[in-house]
This record gives C-alpha cells, structure tokens and sequence, in this order.
C-alpha cells in the first residue's frame, strides 16, 4: 500500500510540473490581462452605445415636445392679440364685448386664425371654456375670467397649455369719486342708482342733494360716512390715441388719423390756435370746429370769445370781425386771443367791429354805412335811400320824404301804394339791427312792376314777418337754428363752422381748461364701442370747469391729477380724478361747486377696462 500511495503521489507532482513551469514565469500574463480590459471596454462601449442612442431618442423627444410647447404658446398669444385690439391695432379687441360674446363667438369668428393652425413645422389649435364661476352656466361669464386651452403639435408629439385669462375691470361705483381730498363748495346734486359720492381722502364740505349717498376712507362732515379705501385705474391718455380722429401737435400743427397736416381753413379747424407765451403754453379752441375726438399733445383751453355788451375785450384779447371762409356775408364780432388774431387777419378778418356795428356806433343804423354819404335819414336801411327793391321803371325820383322811388303818388303817407312801407319804417325805428338785416327793402318778392302793389296776397303789413313761408323775419337770421331746414336759402351758410353746437371728446396729455360760456356736445362715433363713445374729457393733468356748458353731457370726465368743478354742467356720467400725480398747477384741489348736475346709472364696459392678462399657465 505505502508503495502505490508513493506512485500516486509521484505521478500527481509529474503532473503538477508543467503547470509550474507556465505559472511560475511572466510570460502570457500581459496578454490575458488585455484580453480582460478589452472584454470590459468592449462592454463599457456597448452600454455607451446603448445610453447614445436612448438619449437620442429623448432628445429628439423633449425637442418635439418643446416645439410642440412653442407652438401651443404661439396660440395663446395670438388669441391675447385678438382680445386686446382689432383688426386696426386699437383696443379693445374682442375682449371689448365682455367674456360672455368670447364665449360664443370668438373662436368662430377668428377660426382661420386659431382653429387647426400650421405653425413653425407643426400645428396649434385653441379652444376656450369658461371658469369655475359658479353660475351654473358654462356659455356665460361673470367674473371677467375665462380659461383657454392651446394645443400645439409637432410631428407625433402635443403638447397642451392651459390659460387662466383676466380682464381686470374698472366698474365705476360713483357718480363723482377721488383718490385724494375733495372740497364741497356748493350743494352739489347727484342722482342715478349709482348716484354717490366718494373720496378716498378727506371730504370738506357737504350736500344734501346726493342720492346714494356720499362716504370718505378718512375724515368728512355728516351726512357722509366713512367707508374703505376703493382702488381706482391708472389713466393713460396716451392708450386712446389710436381712436383720435385729429391731433393737435405741440409744434401748433393739426394733422389727422394719417398724419397729414391739415390748413385749418380748409377743414373747418379756424377756430383753433396754439399759444406758447409766459401765462400759458397749450392749444386754444373756440366756437365749433369740426366734429370728432381730439387728441391733445399737452394743453388744451376753451376760451370764451364772446364779445361784452360795451363792446371792450379783456385783457389779451383782441376786437376782430369774423368773416366765416366761403361765407363772408355771415359777419360775426370776436374777442379772440392774440395767437389767433394773425391767422383771421390773414383769411379775411379785421380787428374791431363789423359794419353794421361800426355803423351803429356811430350813430348811422343803416348797414351800408353810409358810404354815398347821404346818411339815409329816412331809416328804411335802403342802401342808397335812393334804390330800393320794387324799382319802379318809370325813372322818376320822387322827392317825398321815405325815398320811395316808385312815384306813383298813391297819396299813401309815404309816396307808394304798398302797404308794408310805413310798418317797415316803423320796426327799423324799433329795432334797427333786425329789420331788412340783409339789406332787402322787399320782403314779399313779388317783383311786381306797378309799384309793389303786394301782389302775392301775404299781406306782409309790417314788410318783415314774411307770411309767405320761409318765417325769416331778420331777412338773414334763419330761425331753425341755422340748419336751414324751411328752405329759404338765407346766406347764413348752415355749413358754417360757427353754426350751432361742436361735437368733441377731448383726450390731453396735460390740462383741460373751460372759461366762459361753451356750446359742447359729446362726440358720438356709432362705430365705436360704447366706452370709447362715452368718453368726453379725459386729461392727463387737472380739469378746470370754472365756464359753462349749455348742453347736458353725456360722457365720462376724468383726470389723472385733480378736478375743479367750479363751472355750470350738466352730466349723464360719472367723474373721476385719480390723483397719481400732482405736476400741474392749474387746479390744487379736488371740488365741486353748486351748479354741478350729475346723473350716473353706470356703464357696463367702460374704457378703463384694462388689456386681457394671463394670470397663470400650465402644460398638461
């Protein structure tokens, strides 16, 4: 046993041996150890390989969805553009209708535009919802808050923006409201449902005409109560300019909607001047222009040109005689500012009074002063006493005392058959500056050739009231308000810019300034919206009323600074003055007087609606 355990043994270590002699040398090792990091770079490489091409993939996969993501913003954009302005560049756009009318009609009147858009490679298309108002009613809006979705798809891949959209509206509560103090200087009257008034500061005076009330965030005398400050909208002139049908430039230019530069003559604007001197710097305007709003590069004041009963200006204005262009016959006195003078002096006007009023002064009513030096005593306003209507062909010149040229020797008491002479003569003497104003001695127009034996049967006894229809009794003066709607063609000219009230909103970058009387109405544009049809003043500085308005207005008065409503108006509206500067010096404080008028049942979309918001946004 010991021997074939020996032999076993022996034989094992023989076996053992050449193992020994590999492993005991250095040769091989290096290849083997390559071998392995080879293997595990080879493994490395594939799981890089692998990483690649799946990041690949996810980056071509977020690029898609990014773009996706832009396209679906782009949609939201352009429905932010549509709601904010029209389709000329001014706001309000579709937002101006109230959430309720996006609801329903928005994307079907903008589908072209926002339903199945191709955009940038891929698509968007818009859908909108109303929010969670708690109505009941999904087609109806009444928080001014609506939810729009976008989605926007690039290749296989979409991408969906939900919108959470705001138009933050200013809802004037008050017929009269103020950021800072406000002054009653007179018994106020204010009535309406939403006939209140209000101050965010203290309140110096009261009245006991205020319908709803009058309350102040802070001090005020009873009956007003005290209530919390409300919050008020910025005013910005400048967010109107779009709707300016002309501008009045800072450089004294008037041009309009385009741009162009318009001659005031030839535009009905002659009643316009641009004043730059050491007491005033801004924009004149008087009597009527033509219609329309105005936007004002920095001041604009309403002069009073009207002339005072002892015929004498004030201070810094001049006498002129207005002779309207193209209609020179309809002669009108003015006091004007200086700035105006040189421009009505060069379209025909001169300084001082009008012929029959020079005529009058001294001492000679007949309105041909007098130029044949005859004097006309008689008072029949003949132009030459000497020529009158009916002329009688006979050549004769009779010498009886009126001047009557028809010699017929009727044995009338003066001279002539027709009988409206002497009641003609009798109302010259009664009121000289009215009858035969325009220099006819015939009223009745009969023509007749025998010594106007009256003919036509209108029995005109007193040669002035004119029965025959057309009820001019001045012969000039069209009594319907100049509109010359009877047809009696006086020479007035209706087209005149004088006639009758001027149709104006005014928006100003500074002050807006009303002395004297005014013959105002409120520019209405069909075609607009109704908050920009309800604007009348708006000012970037103060408003100072200390004139009067003859015509109820019918419109919103706001300032950015202060209010002084010293003057006479009427107003269907309200009045705001939001006080956010205080840079001009025209008014110092906030007031209102005793013959303010203010009537105020709300407006539903008012202009100081502010542009539609997002007020959040998430990717679905």
């Amino acid at each position: 046993m010991k021997k074939l355990k020996s032999e076993w043994i022996q034989h094992a270590k023989n076996l053992m041996t050449p193992w020994k002699r590999v492993f005991s040398g250095e040769q091989g090792v290096a290849l083997i150890t390559t071998m392995l990091f080879t293997f595990i770079l080879a493994a490395l490489a594939l799981v890089a390989v692998k990483w690649s091409t799946t990041d690949n993939t996810r980056s071509d996969q977020y690029i898609r969805s990014r773009t996706a993501f832009y396209i679906a913003e782009a949609g939201v954009q352009r429905s932010l553009n549509f709601l904010n302005y029209d389709s000329d560049g001014k706001v309000p756009g579709d937002a101006g209708d109230g959430f309720t009318s996006v609801l329903n009609n928005f994307l079907t009147t903008h589908s072209d535009d926002l339903v199945d858009v191709s955009y940038n490679g891929g698509a968007y298309n818009v859908t909108l919802s109303d929010n969670d108002d708690n109505d009941g009613d999904t087609a109806s809006d009444v928080d001014n808050t609506i939810e729009l979705t976008s989605q926007g798809t690039k290749g296989n891949t979409s991408v969906s923006i939900r919108a959470i959209l705001h138009r933050p509206l200013f809802s004037a509560e008050h017929a009269i409201a103020t950021e800072s103090a406000l002054t009653f200087t007179g018994n106020t009257s204010v009535s309406g449902s939403k006939g209140s008034v209000h101050a965010n500061g203290a309140i110096t005076g009261t009245s006991n005409d205020v319908d709803e009330g009058i309350t102040s965030a802070d001090t005020c005398d009873s009956p007003c109560t005290t209530a919390g400050a409300e919050n008020f909208p910025e005013i910005k002139p400048s967010a109107l300019e779009s709707y300016a049908d002309y501008f009045l430039k800072s450089d004294g230019a008037i041009t309009n909607a385009d741009g162009t530069t318009l001659t005031p003559d030839e535009n009905n604007l002659s009643n316009l001047a641009y004043e730059d001197s050491g007491d005033y710097t801004g924009w004149l305007a008087w009597d009527a222009n033509a219609e329309g709003l105005y936007y004002v590069e920095g001041n604009i004041k309403f002069v009073d040109a009207s002339v005072p009963d002892d015929g004498s200006c004030p201070a810094g204005k001049t006498l002129i005689c207005h002779l309207p262009p193209g209609n020179p016959e309809n002669q009108k006195q003015k006091c004007l500012p200086q700035p105006a003078i040189a421009a009505h002096l060069a379209h025909g006007d001169t300084e001082g009074l009008c012929g029959e009023a020079a005529a009058s002064a001294d001492g000679d009513k007949d309105k041909d002063s007098d130029k044949d030096g005859d004097k006309d005593k008689d008072g029949d306003k003949d132009k030459d006493s000497d020529k009158d209507k009916d002329s009688d062909k006979d050549g004769d010149k009779d010498g009886d005392k009126d001047g009557d040229k028809d010699g017929d020797k009727d044995g009338d008491k003066d001279g002539d058959k027709d009988k409206d002479s002497d009641s003609a003569s009798l109302l010259d003497f009664l009121l000289p500056s009215v009858a035969h104003a325009s220099g006819e001695d015939d009223k009745d127009k009969d023509k007749d050739k025998d010594g106007d034996k009256d003919k036509d049967g209108d029995k005109d006894k007193d040669g002035d009231k004119d029965k025959d229809g057309d009820k001019d009794k001045d012969g000039d003066k069209d009594k319907d308000g100049d509109k010359d709607k009877d047809g009696d063609k006086d020479k007035d000219k209706d087209d005149d810019a004088d006639a009758g009230s001027w149709k104006v909103s005014v928006i100003a970058e500074g002050n807006i300034l009303v002395e004297g009387t005014q013959d105002l109405l409120d520019y209405k544009n069909s075609s607009r919206s109704a908050d920009i049809q309800n604007l009348f003043f708006v000012a970037g500085g103060d408003i100072n009323l200390q004139g009067t308005l003859s015509n109820t207005i019918e419109g919103i008065i706001a300032a950015k600074e202060q209010i002084n409503m010293a003057g006479n108006l009427t107003l269907k509206g309200y009045i705001l003055a939001t006080d956010e500067a205080d840079d001009s010096s025209s008014v110092t404080g906030n007031s209102i007087g005793k013959d303010l008028t203010v009537t105020f049942n709300g407006y539903g979309n008012p202009f100081l609606a502010k542009p539609v918001k997002v007020l959040s946004w998430k990717e679905l």
